[in-house]
């Protein structure tokens, strides 16, 4: 309190007193219980057959480098293949390890296993009923490898069967189909391992790490067998000549054309038969005329490479190309000729050969 000069004033000053309000702040975290995923105890699943309807293969011409020539093909794994998960810390991301005994190359990052034929191959993936994602056996061999990532959403692999799906692919190496093959399918081995949550901060005994495994041609699916339509002239008119022509070898060689259309081809190999021969090596065609027919003659024939035909025989002519072959034509020839096996007579002269085709 103070006084002012003929004034007479009072004023108090009071001193507040303040209020602090300290507020308590209160943080958290929640998190989410951690979860881990695995497999049922079977410890090796073979792959079995097809789901459904089998496709047919079609293969192409030429290719440079590894080409799918299918679709995913869903195939069946038994015993069965089953995943369930619990509290944990491993984790459900799928890792896959893959032996290496069938593989034959890769693509994109994925295996390429072998099948019963050359330069024909597949990939293999493992999925769950869930159909959240397709994980595929990888391409680097000998060590588990993360092949699908969930993200953290443990749903798509808890409590789900498993199966697997394939894609045909057709290799550089690929040189045709063999006459035998009908079907294409898997040979024997061990395709790899498979594992729920990291097998590297878990051990076998707590995820199972079931080996998976094909018999042999245990899937398998039809393939577009080699065809072809080719005509060759029934008759061939051989010409007219004397005895003294035969004689002294002054005879003509006739082109016979073999040709037509082919599907899925890589080669053709042509063989001849007839029902009589003649010549001192039994390799012309004799003549098979029933009345007034000449002696001492026969047709000589060649391949397209000038090689002597030899009929019924292992001798054959083959065409094959590193790519299809769709149009075909070749040139064989025929010489009428003396036999050496009796004296040169004139007559009339007929001589009947079947040439016999395979194709691969």
């Amino acid at each position: 309190m103070f006084y002012t000069a003929g004034t007479r004033q009072k004023q108090f000053f009071t001193k507040g007193a303040g209020l602090a309000l300290s507020l308590l702040a209160i943080s958290f975290s929640a998190s989410a219980d951690l979860y881990e995923c695995k497999f049922n105890a079977f410890s090796v699943q073979p792959i079995s057959d097809v789901s459904g309807v089998k496709p047919t293969l079609v293969p192409l011409d030429n290719v440079s480098v590894p080409t799918k020539i299918s679709s995913l093909i869903d195939l069946q794994v038994s015993p069965g293949l089953f995943s369930w998960c619990t509290t944990g810390n491993d984790g459900e991301r799928v890792y896959q390890k893959t032996d290496s005994s069938l593989v034959v190359g890769s693509v994109d990052g994925k295996a390429l296993f072998k099948t019963n034929v050359t330069g024909i191959a597949y990939t293999l993936a493992m999925y769950p009923n869930s159909n959240a994602f397709n994980a595929f056996f990888p391409a680097k061999t000998g060590s588990y490898e993360e092949t699908a990532n969930q993200a953290d959403n443990s749903d798509v692999v808890k409590t789900k069967w498993w199966y697997a799906r394939m894609e045909f692919y057709q290799l550089p190496s690929y040189a045709g189909i063999p006459e035998s093959v009908t079907m294409i399918g898997p040979v024997a081995g061990n395709i790899g391992n498979i594992v729920l949550g990291d097998p590297y901060t878990s051990d076998e005994s707590d995820h199972p790490r079931p080996l998976i495994t094909v018999p042999n041609m245990g899937f398998n699916v039809p393939v577009a067998k080699p065809t072809c339509t080719l005509t060759a002239p029934k008759t061939v008119d051989l010409g007219d000549y004397g005895v003294s022509d035969l004689e002294n070898d002054h005879t003509q060689n006739v082109f016979v054309q073999v040709s037509g259309n082919c599907t899925n081809t890589r080669k053709i190999t042509m063989k001849l038969t007839t029902s009589k021969t003649t010549g001192t090596d039994s390799t012309l065609l004799a003549n098979t005329a029933s009345s007034n027919a000449a002696k001492g003659v026969g047709v000589l024939l060649k391949w397209p490479d000038n090689s002597q035909v030899v009929p019924n025989s292992t001798n054959s002519y083959s065409a094959s190309e590193n790519t299809t072959i769709l149009l075909f034509s070749r040139l064989l020839t025929a010489q009428l000729v003396k036999s050496d096996t009796e004296k040169v007579t004139s007559g009339t002269f007929s001589a009947i050969g079947t040439l016999q085709f395979t194709y691969e």
